[in-house]
């Protein structure tokens, strides 16, 4: 997985919700643990002064006096990831600690957060929840009021206001913030909507007529109708409707502090309100515009190189060798860089002993004899792969990699936008030539792989067996898979022939292991099916996971935040151990790792033992972070979970490798990666 170290969303033409979530991510293995000692986060002045220097993973822009911080080393949240979110001050002090999987930036005194996968509520300044978690999504606070989600498949937006009570009714497909008085939102459908704008009274203001529709800046905003199939025309309008600027396109959401980042010739450059252009930066200049502008500065590329311009095109700031930026906000600019704190990676045995003195940058997990391994930074470096020795086998050339399975390695080259992927032997040979947006490793003779025209399968020749006009696709389990209806946005499962089997209405449906899959039934409870389709456990869990040697771990309560519980149940939906832990993780090689409270609460973190298949506890909670057993040994913390140091521990619960790195993974064919900060290793 590759991580965005400081959070910049600059998209290519109107960021409007969060509702275009992307489904595959870049498959750079990496190992768990303090993913923040490899790369660490600040802010600087406008002055390019470093105002605070953190230990942090990655850093948002200050809203409101706060901003968002992502600490890989927190803790471990519900889906067994070490990232979790909080909020600091401008001195750097923590204000509410790193506890959400999702957090957004304050505004008017509120901000969306989320602690589990689809919810989303609103907490204040103190951190207390004011509203809550009951959306799939949510906006920011403007003007009173936020967007939120409140159904899934297809979408349906409203408005709240600060009490949580609905004040627009959920019926847009998608909707924008309000800004001066209006906000724009989305009729017909997912594939072709319309878009037109609302005033507060959720009246139409401006009708549904556009492709494509951002939110007012400055009082201006851009639209944008289709000519033919994948080209559009565009324009800028006025609050009333009219067309102030034509023939424009731009880059990211507008109008800020009276300019807006458009293309211009081939290269790009900056208007005024007028449509005259002010800043002209042609195809050819080494300085690229990235941002708009915040307080006088807009963020521009050099190469690798970050730096900021003022309003004459004048470099003020930098440029320096920073991997990311973001626009500045409250007077602050955040950044993250490699090139100080730059952690390492080795190699270890079950005895702890490095295999060889070779150090890469990242390291994956060992399959089948070969185990991913960087070289280079996070933007710049190359993954290749390594024998259970450390030694190279497959030299790093690789921008990304995915699963070894089933004898093929799907390999990329590029980035997002331009990447080519393909598949790879274990020597390295290339099978399948790199063609496709993106593709995933093989399951059951099968691997999902996305081309412009949608997602499909191909089998290990390369060859097309299931055409790729699926909106979205899985993994296939047990002979199955989910894909999602283009036209209807319903998920439907498939058989390898591609043929349908069964449709269902619900949403987030799981693979299917052990002949069963959890389905959420109307946004509310996980039950399981069958693979006819039939529910054969009642929908009842807060959450439910995946079957594993006949037993799934689910949880039962009120809500996720006040009375979860987990424990698991057999194929009968039968509970075979009770629900009384706070946290359960799926069982391995007979063991399961279970959180417990200390002294009666979660305050200061639970604490993480082991339990075997009939619930009796085998290994006593005394750790503050573990994991799950992998050739008999499990990583775990007895420390500070903040800084946590990383051993491995046996089935007795002794730690056999003592504490000493500051990231750890999974043992697989008897090794794994472990990582140190810089001037820490193993000498």
């Amino acid at each position: 997985m590759r991580y965005a170290f400081v959070a910049i969303c600059l998209a290519v033409f109107f960021p409007l919700s969060a509702a275009a979530q992307g489904h595959t991510q870049r498959a750079g293995p990496s190992v768990r643990g303090s993913q923040g000692s490899v790369q660490t986060c600040g802010y600087i002045d406008a002055k390019g002064k470093i105002a605070l220097d953190l230990p942090y993973a990655a850093a948002e822009p200050f809203h409101e006096g706060l901003a968002v911080v992502t600490d890989y080393s927190a803790g471990t949240d519900w889906g067994g990831r070490n990232e979790l979110r909080g909020y600091i001050d401008k001195a750097g002090k923590v204000v509410i600690k790193p506890q959400y999987q999702r957090a957004a930036g304050f505004s008017e005194g509120l901000a969306a957060v989320s602690k589990q996968q689809d919810k989303w509520g609103f907490i204040n300044k103190s951190g207390n929840m004011v509203i809550k978690p009951r959306y799939h999504q949510a906006g920011p606070f403007r003007a009173g009021y936020a967007r939120v989600c409140v159904e899934r498949y297809p979408d349906r937006w409203g408005y709240i206001d600060k009490t949580g009570k609905i004040r627009i009714k959920p019926k847009y497909i998608n909707a924008g913030d309000f800004s001066c008085g209006l906000a724009p939102v989305a009729t017909g459908n997912l594939v072709k909507p319309m878009w037109g704008y609302i005033d507060r009274a959720g009246k139409i203001a401006i009708k549904p007529q556009y492709d494509h529709a951002a939110g007012f800046l400055d009082g201006l905003a851009f639209v944008a109708k289709r000519i033919g199939n994948n080209n559009f025309s565009y324009r800028c309008i006025d609050t009333s409707g009219k067309t102030v600027i034509k023939n424009v396109t731009p880059i990211g959401e507008g109008f800020s502090e009276g300019l807006a980042l458009v293309w211009s010739n081939g290269g790009r450059g900056f208007i005024n309100k007028k449509g005259i252009e002010v800043i002209t930066c042609a195809p050819t200049s080494e300085m690229v515009p990235e941002g708009p502008f915040r307080n006088g500065l807009a963020r521009v590329s050099i190469g690798q190189r970050w730096s900021y311009m003022d309003k004459a095109g004048n470099l003020v700031v930098g440029p320096n060798q920073w991997v990311g930026a973001s626009d500045f906000s409250e007077g602050l600019a955040a950044f993250a860089r490699t090139s100080t704190r730059r952690g390492t990676y080795g190699i270890i045995d079950r005895m702890g002993k490095l295999v060889t003195n070779k150090r890469y940058d990242a390291v994956g997990v060992m399959s089948n004899g070969l185990i991913p391994v960087r070289i280079g930074d996070e933007e710049t470096g190359k993954w290749g792969f390594a024998d259970k020795q450390g030694k190279l086998v497959i030299q790093p050339q690789f921008d990304m990699v995915g699963r070894y399975t089933e004898g093929l390695i799907p390999v990329g080259f590029g980035d997002e936008q331009s990447a080519k992927w393909g598949y790879i032997d274990g020597s390295g040979r290339t099978v399948v030539e790199p063609r496709y947006r993106w593709a995933a490793g093989f399951s059951e003779g099968l691997a999902r792989v996305e081309t412009h025209e949608g997602a499909g399968y191909i089998d290990g020749t390369g060859k097309m067996v299931i055409p790729a006009d699926l909106y979205m696709a899985n993994d296939f389990s047990e002979g199955l898979a989910w894909a999602t209806d283009l036209d209807t946005m319903e998920a439907y499962c498939i058989d390898r022939s591609g043929n349908e089997v069964f449709r269902t209405k619900n949403e987030l449906c799981g693979s299917f292991s052990d002949g069963l899959a959890s389905v959420l039934v109307k946004h509310t409870n996980y039950g399981y099916f069958d693979k006819k389709g039939s529910v054969v456990i009642a929908p009842q869990f807060l959450r439910a996971e995946p079957f594993r040697g006949g037993l799934a771990a689910v949880s039962v309560g009120k809500s996720i935040q006040q009375d979860e519980r987990w424990g698991y149940i057999d194929t009968t939906g039968k509970f075979v151990v009770q629900p009384k832990f706070y946290l359960a993780g799926a069982f391995s090689e007979g063991l399961a790792p279970v959180m417990v409270s200390v002294n009666g609460n979660l305050e200061n973190g639970g604490q993480w033992g082991f339990i075997d298949t009939s619930g009796n506890i085998v290994v006593q909670p005394k750790f503050s972070l573990a994991g799950g057993f992998y050739d008999g040994l499990a990583f775990a913390v007895t420390g500070d979970p903040v800084n946590p140091r990383y051993g491995y521990i046996d089935k007795t619960g002794k730690m056999v490798i003592e504490e000493q790195f500051d990231g750890a993974g999974d043992f697989s064919q008897g090794v794994a990666g472990v990582g140190w900060k810089l001037g820490k290793e193993q000498q």
